[in-house]
């Protein structure tokens, strides 16, 4: 069985190289000419950063904590290895980092090129994502139901 470490270096090197990925195709392309700023555009920046930043208000305990699947694994493979896993992993931190890198390369690949707007809502709504996901993280910590 791989080690929970490995497999999270792995994970968050693979999802890393996949944000660096996206942020360069939302910044071209149909993707930024869809998201054209609009007055409206204010609500994609922000919801995003509301959605998540405020979860820990209205979820009981942490947003990654499954309960079923967390009874399902610790009683087929042993007690605490959901735990270990997501100890491992720190799946809140792993989202906020993807988004955050996708934001800030989709952002520089925008500002790169000369994208339209739209670029610049798509990168926006993923630094907000980010933000949001910290805010949470924070959030979990201080009520103590951290999983990670």
């Amino acid at each position: 069985m791989m080690k929970p470490s490995v497999f999270a270096r792995v994970l968050w090197v693979l999802l890393l190289a996949n944000a660096v990925r996206q942020g360069l195709a939302f910044s071209t392309g149909e993707t930024a000419q869809a998201h054209a700023w609009t007055p409206h555009s204010w609500i994609q920046l922000a919801l995003p950063l509301l959605a998540f930043g405020s979860s820990p208000f209205w979820m009981k305990g942490h947003p990654f904590d499954f309960v079923r699947v967390r009874y399902w694994i610790n009683q087929r493979y042993g007690e605490g290895l959901y735990e270990t896993w997501s100890r491992a992993i720190q799946p809140l931190a792993l989202v906020t980092a993807v988004a955050g890198l996708t934001g800030l390369v989709c952002a520089a690949n925008g500002w790169r090129v000369g994208a339209p707007s739209g670029a610049y809502v798509v990168a926006g709504s993923f630094l907000s994502a980010a933000l949001g996901f910290a805010i949470c993280r924070v959030i979990v910590k201080r009520q103590g139901t951290v999983i990670e």
